[in-house]
């Protein structure tokens, strides 16, 4: 049986982790969902995700915070951060540091999103 690419989805509106869920399940993901950073952290040191979703803006840990804490244990998950915010000169360079892998602003369109996953999964 093939494996399934795990998709972890981190943003602190569990809504939107919700409606992107099953967008992802029907295209063959398995999908973790983290509403806060140490959630995100939890998840992944528990299932070693290979992609994840980031969104910058959370309270008590923000994106970039909660990256550079996962880095410090994986350096293979590929990361997609998503801002509603333009991004200052600051955290783009701290991202660029983290080596993320794309950058998406709000609103996102779930077939660009899909799109990006594809071409870093082949």
């Amino acid at each position: 049986m093939e494996n399934k690419i795990k998709l972890l989805i981190v943003d602190d509106e569990a809504l939107i982790c919700e409606l992107m869920k099953p967008y992802f399940v029907r295209r063959g993901y398995e999908v973790i969902i983290a509403t806060s950073g140490k959630q995100a952290i939890d998840l992944t040191k528990a299932h070693n995700p290979q992609i994840m979703l980031l969104d910058n803006r959370m309270p008590e840990m923000d994106g970039v915070q909660t990256l550079e804490a996962i880095r410090k244990f994986n350096q293979d998950l590929k990361v997609i951060f998503i801002s509603a915010d333009e991004l200052d000169l600051e955290v783009e360079s701290r991202i660029k540091d983290l080596k993320i892998t794309g950058y998406l602003r709000k609103p996102i369109d779930l077939e660009d999103l899909n799109a990006i996953i594809a071409k870093i999964t082949i």
